[in-house]
């Protein structure tokens, strides 16, 4: 395909799923149209680089559709020059479009090739610092950041991490709850991250942040 092809898949991504649920942000627009998707996945999956899917990548895992990225990056309300941690990076497909944001962003990877994928993708692209490690860890060194946005569904957002996000500051994820999912926000106050949905959809499951198993007599 050629990237006349993909320029025109872009902007029906933008029109067809972005704008009519709920991204809205004149600038996250911007950044969806400008950042090229088909970049970030395996070359025998472009084709379906823009369809309203998940695209698998490697090792089971898969890049998510790109409504509930955009949606959670359109959520998050930033408005440039915020500390962004950014969970589950992926091949680094939300970490560009947060650059194009003007975000500062440290981008959490735990799979090799897919890290490997990540620092090959961001390079070039000096906000961004991309690091491997375990999801639920977060990256304690660079906090607190203004953001947290993990890219996936998880079944709960582990005290690490919010521990991690400054007073008052903004956690955005993916939720898992009773085998459904959908995207919730919440604020941090004191010790406690009070997380609300605002938009039911498939999100694509992050390992490693299942519960403890709840102690039984």
């Amino acid at each position: 395909m050629s990237e006349h092809d993909f320029s025109l898949m872009r902007t029906a991504m933008v029109a067809s799923q972005l704008r009519p649920n709920g991204v809205t942000d004149p600038a996250v627009i911007r950044a969806f149209e400008t950042v090229h998707r088909e970049q970030f996945v395996l070359d025998e999956r472009r084709r379906a680089a823009y369809v309203d899917i998940p695209v698998q990548l490697s090792s089971g895992r898969s890049m998510n559709a790109p409504l509930p990225t955009a949606r959670l990056i359109n959520d998050a309300g930033l408005k440039g020059g915020e500390s962004l941690l950014l969970i589950g990076a992926c091949t680094g497909y939300a970490a560009a479009i947060l650059a194009q944001l003007n975000v500062a962003v440290t981008a959490v990877e735990a799979e090799e090739a897919l890290f490997a994928a990540l620092e090959k993708n961001v390079s070039n692209i000096a906000t961004v610092k991309p690091v491997k490690g375990t999801f639920a860890a977060g990256f304690e060194s660079a906090a607190p950041f203004d953001v947290i946005l993990i890219d996936g569904a998880v079944e709960e957002v582990p005290s690490a991490l919010v521990e991690q996000v400054k007073e008052g500051g903004m956690v955005l994820s993916g939720m898992i709850d009773h085998g459904v999912t959908r995207l919730c926000a919440g604020y941090r106050l004191g010790d406690t991250l009070s997380m609300q949905p605002f938009l039911d959809i498939g999100v694509v499951h992050l390992p490693g942040f299942a519960p403890p198993p709840a102690f039984r007599f």
